[in-house]
């Protein structure tokens, strides 16, 4: 390449020369040249022949250059652009060596070719490397493909609320930053050669690629755009780096409320300025680069993640492991049997399942796609700004819940301007040993602090990585304070009682410094278990929270009143729904009496061409404007698939009732199918049925 830039810069046909007899040479040995598998470990790794059909089939292998699959082309770039460089000066056809030199270049081709499209979060580097080859080549059926490429991935391996399938922000943020980078420098504005057309018959003159994927390409964006912490850092969720240094840092000005109800992750937020408050349920299914984390918590206030994340990798000298930072028990959810999470559920391949003019993607029915361990949105509602509630069902997280319970409601309620509470219910039935994990700030060195003694020793480790137990037991109500060094951050935890309670503490890897951090699980052995707590952030003048009480917990019922100065609220759970009601100022009902349902009978779609975008029922619905703003919650084929939506408003015509989203709807209706239009594209045989749990706030 150095060669061949100084002959195109000069014309010194000497340096051409010199290019030339380097890549002849090269063409001569690259036929005996091995590739190597796998890719990492690298004392694992084993020469194959580059004729090895094997790589085909593995993304653990590299190209001839030592490169990962997915950079194999781009590792043989600089061979192409001496090629092109000299091309004109002859020297090439002189030494009778161009053939052979074209040979090679176009194997390096077809060797990417064949590994084919795998629709995974690398898939930007091969495209560049495509594309660059084509334009030297002159091989445009290349530009074309990748434009397929693209264009397939936004369509298939996208939720229709435009996240990235793994439902992290750091391969969202790969492969959608890569896929922009190859439509910036390769595709905008891209025109096909003179008389060019494809075997389908397309051509392009000055292609517009913002044109043809502007709607999946703004969800993707806003995706990522609304998943940041108050303090810029985006949310950890799955393998998410932390801190985020090198990434957009974006500061939010105001804490809103967010629903990702296709990935799976809901934020109840509120306030603004240092006032911020963010409290949010994870619940999305195993699509790669996962954590084992379904139901979990996490909690910003005061400035700081009181209840934090984990993060992908180990800092460099810690004692933590990859392993801990995906475990259950790291994260603040319930751990069954001292047992991660785990697949429990996945969709055989069906007809119906066939995506028209697109093949599956090379994992798509191996674990990124199949799997359906998802959980199920079952209350959802931002509409009233003093309370916010978020209710679903994770039972397919483990075996042992499938046919049992597990399922987690929380709820963010306003006290002021300043201070919240949030109420975390967390019901479970099936398997034996349950553990309630709970944990602070993994970034900052704190304190934890029990009301009651933990004084017995407990010998080994917890979860492999807990260690220094120490025990107590209780049938009373109990608290845990944190306090985070250096900050007037504090939180403090109301364990509601529960009989026969096993307070477990201990120190883990701290995860997002060096160092460990305290962690607690609160155990229950007999395989049915509610867990009931308020979580309420407070600073230096003290909590606001005066006391919790429980009034009954069942499986099927609970009340708690929660004390405040000049207050008392009163909250109640039930199968059906969620009420709180606060003394003298208002009533709150979500779902109950209230639910709505229906059966979607059509869809519109923007991006099929129509006006608008809306759901086609027959059932009746209020056209008052009171659902505007809540939550259509879509059941595909009986709990197979649960997504949740945003109403815009709702209109009658006629004997239907359309319900307007500002969302792509994501299915269409064929006769005995619901189709989803983005990821995972599944032909789902049933109906859609639907369920919207609209609050309602009265006055006393």
């Amino acid at each position: 390449y150095g060669f061949g830039a100084l002959y195109h810069l000069g014309g010194d046909k000497t340096h051409a020369h010199r290019a030339a007899v380097l890549l002849k040479r090269i063409a001569e040995l690259m036929p005996n040249w091995p590739i190597w598998s796998p890719h990492y470990p690298v004392q694992d790794q084993k020469p194959k022949p580059r004729t090895w059909p094997g790589y085909v089939n593995t993304d653990r292998v590299n190209g001839l250059w030592g490169s990962w699959i997915y950079s194999a082309l781009n590792s043989t770039r600089s061979l192409a652009y001496g090629y092109d460089l000299i091309y004109d000066s002859g020297e090439l056809q002189r030494m009778g060596a161009l053939e052979a030199v074209e040979r090679e270049l176009d194997w390096a081709v077809q060797f990417q070719l064949n590994y084919g499209r795998e629709m995974g979060n690398m898939d930007g580097s091969t495209m560049r490397g495509l594309i660059e080859f084509g334009e030297i080549l002159g091989r445009p059926e290349l530009v074309h493909h990748c434009v397929k490429w693209i264009r397939d991935m936004y369509n298939t391996m996208y939720f229709a609320d435009g996240w990235w399938h793994e439902g992290t922000p750091a391969y969202h943020q790969q492969i959608s930053g890569n896929i922009k980078i190859v439509i910036d420098k390769r595709l905008q504005g891209y025109s096909d050669p003179p008389g060019y057309k494809s075997e389908d018959g397309a051509r392009y003159d000055n292609l517009d690629m913002y044109a043809l994927l502007k709607r999946p390409i703004e969800r993707a964006i806003n995706a990522l755009n609304n998943s940041h912490h108050p303090d810029g850092n985006y949310f950890c969720i799955h393998d998410t780096s932390f801190p985020q240094v090198r990434w957009e840092l974006r500061y939010p000005k105001e804490a809103k409320s967010i629903l990702f109800g296709c990935m799976g992750h809901a934020v109840l937020g509120t306030g603004k300025g240092d006032n911020m408050v963010q409290a949010s349920l994870h619940y999305s299914g195993g699509h790669g680069h996962q954590h084992w984390d379904t139901l979990n918590l996490n909690l910003f206030a005061k400035g700081k993640e009181l209840i934090s994340e984990t993060r992908y990798r180990p800092m460099e000298g810690s004692k933590s492991t990859r392993q801990w930072h995906t475990m259950t028990a790291g994260h603040i959810t319930v751990v069954i049997d001292e047992k991660n999470q785990q697949r429990t559920t996945t969709r055989k391949k069906q007809p119906s399942d066939a995506i028209p003019g697109i093949h599956d993607g090379k994992y798509r029915w191996s674990s990124h796609g199949n799997n359906m361990d998802e959980g199920h949105l079952r209350l959802h509602d931002t509409t009233f700004a003093d309370v916010q509630v978020v209710e679903v069902d994770g039972n397919r997280a483990y075996p042992q819940t499938i046919k049992g319970i597990y399922r987690r409601l929380i709820a963010l309620v306003k006290i002021s301007e300043t201070d919240t509470y949030v109420v975390d219910i967390f019901r479970v039935k099936g398997g034996k040993t349950h553990d309630y994990m709970l944990h602070g700030s993994l970034a900052d060195p704190h304190t934890v602090e029990l009301s009651v003694p933990v004084d017995q020793s407990m010998p080994g480790t917890l979860h492999k990585y807990i260690g220094n137990l120490r025990t107590g037991k209780t049938d009373k109500q109990w608290t845990a304070t944190y306090a985070l060094e250096g900050t007037e951050a504090m939180l403090r935890t109301w364990m509601l009682p529960q009989r026969g309670t096993t307070i477990i503490r201990g120190d883990a890897p701290a995860m997002r410094r060096i160092g460990s951090a305290p962690f607690i699980a609160v155990r229950q052995t007999d395989g049915e278990s509610v867990y009931v707590a308020v979580h309420h952030p407070f600073g230096p003048r003290g909590p606001v929270v005066q006391d919790v009480e429980l009034l009954g917990a069942t499986l099927g019922r609970v009340r708690l009143r929660v004390k405040l100065p000049g207050h008392t609220d009163t909250i109640t759970s039930t199968v059906r729904g969620f009420t709180h009601e606060r003394s003298d100022k208002w009533r709150y009902e979500l779902g109950g009496q209230h639910t709505l349902k229906g059966t979607i009978t059509r869809t519109h779609r923007i991006e099929a061409g129509d006006d608008f975008d809306a759901y086609v029922t027959n059932a009746p619905l209020p056209t008052d404007g009171s659902l505007s703003g809540a939550t259509i919650m879509l059941d595909l084929g009986v709990k197979q698939i649960v997504q949740g939506f945003t109403i815009d408003r709702v209109e009658r015509q006629g004997d239907q009732t359309i319900i307007h989203t500002p969302d792509e709807p994501g299915i269409t209706i064929e006769p005995g199918v619901v189709r989803q239009t983005y990821f995972p594209c599944f032909g789902i045989k049933g109906k859609a049925r639907f369920r919207i749990t609209a609050g309602r706030q009265t006055t006393p």
